[in-house]
């Protein structure tokens, strides 16, 4: 049976006018399907670490946020919206992080981040919306349906790269995998580009980064030259 460590279980609690953050640190071996399965009233239960409340919103006036959280390899942060609210976009870095949606005991939509990659930190990029299609009431009245969750999850990064299009000052940074998906382009296209210098990117760790605002100052420039 394989084996791995779950470092830390963060969890953020969204309101109106203000956030708390839960930090659980548990430093345990479990299976993956244990840790899949690892779920916020067993958290609670388990290991009811302190809420700190920031008398601050977490969503800016134009309903986006940016929440970068070290959750260690294999932790896992849990983000729950406020009453009556989801995600519209959603975006995640590094590449591999998992994204899951539920319910909570308070009827509140809980988006779940899995840090599968090798890296500490996770990013997550988000703009709220008010639920006015029921998207809450109906996973409630579907708890099994995998699928249906899912659905939302998909729909939400789908809408992603709409929403923050016409974004100029985004500080998002993509890894190398969501370049090539952003820009449409090959891996060895992009590996070209790099090459030529045409698109600024940083290293750290291994992996390669680029802003979005870069990548976007590039495909202007070579529309303009079509």
């Amino acid at each position: 049976m394989n084996l791995m460590k779950l470092e830390k279980v963060i969890t953020i609690e969204d309101g109106i006018n203000r956030y708390g953050v839960r930090t659980i640190s548990l430093d345990q071996d479990i299976t993956p399907e244990y840790a899949k399965d690892f779920g916020i009233k067993r958290a609670e239960l388990l290991h009811p670490g302190k809420l700190v409340i920031f008398d601050q919103p977490l969503f800016d006036d134009e309903n986006k946020a940016t929440i970068q959280c070290d959750v260690g390899n294999q932790g896992v942060l849990y983000l729950i919206m406020r009453a009556n609210h989801y995600l519209s976009g959603l975006f995640t870095s590094p590449y591999d992080v998992d994204v899951k949606l539920s319910t909570n005991r308070t009827n509140r939509l809980v988006y779940e981040f899995h840090n599968l990659s090798r890296e500490n930190v996770i990013n997550v990029y988000c703009v709220l919306a008010k639920d006015d299609t029921g998207i809450t009431s109906e996973i409630q009245l579907n708890p099994d349906d995998y699928g249906l969750r899912q659905f939302h999850v998909l729909k939400a990064q789908e809408n992603f790269s709409k929403l923050i299009a016409n974004d100029r000052s985004s500080n998002l940074m993509l890894d190398f995998k969501q370049a090539i998906s952003y820009l449409k382009v090959t891996p060895k296209t992009l590996y070209n580009y790099n090459s030529m210098g045409a698109i600024p990117f940083i290293k750290q760790d291994g992996k390669i980064f680029y802003k979005k605002s870069d990548l976007d100052d590039f495909t202007a420039k070579r529309k303009s030259k079509l």
